[in-house]
């Protein structure tokens, strides 16, 4: 329960939403399982679902943080639960949000590696996860990253930043937040690599070829190591929520 309220809890609102294959996969093995256990949830007020509305047929259930939940993780953490800045209002609005597709398939990336570290063979796990929320009051004022995560394996870690591309906006702006990146690598003395995250290859291949000359201008690109990927590099037969799915049902 503990990992599936967290994972709700990760987002600008205090609330992340998470469909329910990640919400599923965050905590249980089995979907019978996963079911019941996310309708005894709903039931006592640990997490609110909704479903929004689609084109044709019917969205999956979306899980934010209720109200029972929230108290819960206050006080685990020796907060009082006004403390957290909840609101059930703002959890449920995201509902209506033009940015629910976004906020959902980058929750879906960080989900799907606990996923893989809760597996028999895994030799890793994700030991950080911190929202665009919580990036943004630390960074907010250079760059705001979409998240931010640290896997562990075999004693090492590594870190990076989440940009997620929908393939909408310019690669201008994508330059434009390279060089931000740039600047708080200088500022902070933390090299901290960058993960782009976008729709299909044809899409990565363009966003690299714009990367090219932003890196080759910064005065030590090497304080900014970035690393790209697409939505249909991924296993076909995963549940990945990518970019390009995750405003569909």
């Amino acid at each position: 329960m503990r990992c599936v309220a967290r994972g709700c809890r990760r987002s600008r609102c205090g609330s992340g939403p998470q469909r329910w294959s990640a919400a599923a996969r965050t905590g249980w093995v089995t979907r019978r399982s996963a079911n019941i256990r996310l309708l005894e949830l709903y039931r006592w007020r640990v997490l609110d679902r909704f479903q929004p509305l689609a084109v044709s047929g019917l969205s999956p259930m979306h899980y934010v943080l209720d109200v029972a939940g929230a108290a819960v993780l206050a006080h685990e953490d020796g907060l009082d639960p006004k403390e957290i800045g909840y609101q059930h209002d703002r959890a449920m609005g995201i509902a209506h949000s033009l940015r629910l597709a976004h906020q959902v398939a980058v929750n879906g990336l960080f989900t799907r590696l606990i996923h893989h570290a809760r597996q028999h063979d895994a030799t890793g796990r994700l030991a950080a996860w911190w929202s665009e929320e919580r990036c943004a009051g630390l960074y907010g004022d250079i760059v705001r990253p979409d998240g931010y995560g640290r896997w562990a394996q075999g004693g090492a870690e590594i870190e990076w930043f989440v940009e997620l591309d929908f393939g909408t906006e310019p690669l201008q702006r994508l330059a434009l937040k390279i060089d931000a990146y740039h600047r708080l690598a200088t500022e902070t003395r933390i090299t901290t690599p960058i993960l782009i995250w976008t729709t299909t290859t044809r899409r990565e291949a363009r966003i690299r070829e714009a990367l090219v000359d932003t890196l080759r201008h910064l005065d030590q690109s090497a304080r900014v190591p970035v690393a790209t990927t697409a939505a249909d590099l991924a296993n076909p037969t995963s549940t990945w929520t990518s970019p390009s799915s995750a405003g569909s049902p």
